[in-house]
């Protein structure tokens, strides 16, 4: 979702990887690219300030980062780079022609990981550049396996194990908050029938634009997810009464309009911390079958079945 839970797009194993050189001389650089360009892409910059441009930008495994820098010297970059959380995890590889005790101190404090030493071995630079590509790679391997065991892999957005914990903590927040927390049970009118006349491929086309829909209705601060086949849910947080839940409800309503079907929605709203997520969830959801039966708007659930969590 957009604003406060921003919108988490899945990492993908085709990424490229990047590795950033910065150097003043460009025969380092040219060397740098030649040894380097068959482990990742190479960013190769002459100054500080043109690192700093492309680090704001770009994600890199590896900073291979000149001492001598013209201007902004290559412990300086460093600095700057711990200070900004984007890249403060970033390994620094320190190039250098001379190297003193002083120098080394100095640098491992701004958190260098490694050193080469200039004219440098290419099978050195090699081996200690691949070692942290290697690293970024398993990561994106872990953030990809991360990823889909929160999302639903049709539409994208968050499954019911993600849902469960943003309601949980949301439910911990009401006390200190003096706020409300409600819960939206959507059920697309009809979603059978598509399935039968047109077939599954079209059924999910519909349920990945439902999706994108909901996306762009929702406050910032909400939590959209996939509940299973054609039911979504929706987190609505930090309210003070029932008509802030309703006027996002009927915002979704809408939306899905645009997408050629129809939702009824199911409303359940709570101000108590001790009411269980999966209470809270079927209040929704009985909402929305009494919504169905009554074929009119949601009924207020004043208070969903509460047990002692």
């Amino acid at each position: 979702m957009a604003g406060a839970h921003g919108v988490v797009r899945e990492p993908h194993r085709g990424m490229t990887l990047r590795v950033l050189a910065v150097d003043d001389d460009p025969a380092s650089l040219e060397l740098i690219e030649a040894v380097l360009t068959p482990l990742a892409k190479v960013a190769a910059v002459q100054s500080a300030e043109a690192a700093l441009a492309l680090l704001a930008v770009e994600e890199y495994a590896a900073v291979l980062l000149d001492v001598g820098l013209p201007g902004l010297d290559g412990f300086e970059l460093a600095r700057r780079m711990k200070e900004r959380p984007a890249t403060q995890h970033i390994p620094i590889i320190f190039l250098t022609g001379q190297i003193g005790e002083e120098q080394i101190r100095r640098g491992y404090e701004l958190g260098a990981a490694d050193y080469l030493l200039k004219p440098f071995d290419p099978d050195i630079l090699r081996a200690k550049v691949q070692v942290f590509v290697d690293l970024a790679r398993l990561r994106l391997e872990a953030s990809i396996f991360r990823y889909r065991s929160l999302h639903d892999p049709l539409t994208g957005l968050p499954n019911r194990t993600l849902f469960m914990d943003r309601l949980e903590l949301a439910l911990n927040r009401i006390a200190r908050e003096g706020t409300q927390v409600g819960v939206l049970f959507l059920d697309l009118d009809g979603f059978k029938s598509v399935n039968d006349r047109l077939g599954h491929d079209a059924g999910d086309r519909v349920l990945a634009e439902v999706a994108e829909r909901l996306q762009t209705s929702v406050r910032a601060t909400d939590t959209g997810a996939r509940f299973g086949g054609d039911e979504f849910l929706v987190l609505v947080e930090g309210v003070h009464d029932l008509e802030e839940v309703e006027e996002v409800a009927d915002r979704i309503r809408d939306a899905v309009r645009e997408a050629r079907v129809s939702a009824t929605v199911g409303i359940a709203v709570t101000d108590d911390p001790d009411v269980l997520p999966e209470d809270l969830i079927r209040a929704a959801d009985e909402a929305m079958l009494r919504e169905k039966a009554a074929n009119g708007r949601a009924l207020r659930t004043d208070s969903a079945a509460r047990s002692p969590r």
